[in-house]
């Protein structure tokens, strides 16, 4: 038998006209089936799931055993690399542009525009200039700009090596990993992750990752906390590019200290 509940008896209809999948059923297919209430019971109560007797034991043996897949259950089946750092270090992304003090998502979102423009080679100053020209930058955002910030910045070792070579910003990708891989649980459970590399360059040592921070924490916490997100855009770049992970070096630019952070330390 199988034993269909509804709140009141079923009543065929047209296709056009059900609200429920018991109006396609005909109620001459059913015979009514009332059970009577335990003595003391107004209909609200619910009943134990397991009965009192010795059946308790061997029932929860079979139907009270623990979930074996549990913990590939509670993956997602897509991500991106900003949730995948908040899940392993509990830091929400928006900290990469406001995790420090006296900085704004707003400043960081400025700053990272400019360095997706620029030549690596020029001034400060003149690419500015150019940016307004071109309407690369609005109004608000070349305000939040310091040109002396800049050339440091653009000063870097990080930046001022790459000059010459080839250079890709703002490279987006999907790559899919298996849980284990991505440090997430001990399956071979497999997920799709998505994210944009920053600034991506081919040097001779191999492929060189940038990615700009706007922080006033410390090189060993910025290593501690973007670590996992690191090794993400690193088997990204390697699986794009087909290469070995190890020759994929990567560096944080922390934007608001003037420095970078080699994270293949």
């Amino acid at each position: 038998r199988l034993y269909l509940v509804f709140q009141k008896r079923p009543e065929e209809k047209a296709p056009d006209k059900v609200k429920s999948f018991a109006d396609f059923i005909s109620a001459s297919f059913f015979e009514e089936h009332v059970a009577p209430l335990p003595a003391g019971a107004s209909g609200r109560e619910e009943l134990p799931l397991l009965p009192a007797s010795g059946e308790e034991s061997e029932l929860a043996a079979v139907y009270g055993r623990p979930d074996p897949f549990a913990e590939s259950a509670a993956l997602p089946v897509k991500s991106t690399a900003s949730e995948l750092v908040q899940r392993l270090s509990g830091i929400a992304e928006e900290t990469s542009f406001s995790g420090g003090r006296g900085h704004s998502a707003e400043e960081g979102t400025a700053y990272h525009a400019f360095l997706q423009y620029a030549d690596l080679g020029g001034e400060a100053e003149a690419e500015l200039a150019r940016m307004r020209r071109e309407g690369l930058l609005s109004e608000e955002q070349l305000a939040l700009l310091d040109a002396d910030r800049l050339n440091a910045i653009l000063s870097l070792p990080v930046l001022r090596g790459l000059r010459g070579k080839r250079v890709l910003r703002e490279q987006i990708f999907l790559v899919q990993l298996t849980a284990r891989e991505a440090g997430l649980a001990d399956t071979d459970d497999r997920i799709v992750f998505q994210g944009a590399v920053d600034l991506l360059a081919e040097t001779e040592e191999g492929w060189l990752l940038v990615d700009y921070k706007l922080s006033s924490h410390s090189d060993e916490q910025l290593r501690r906390d973007y670590a996992p997100q690191i090794a993400l855009y690193k088997k990204a770049v390697a699986a794009a590019m087909r290469v070995s992970e190890q020759t994929v070096r990567a560096r944080i630019l922390n934007i608001a200290l003037g420095r970078e952070v080699d994270m293949d330390k």
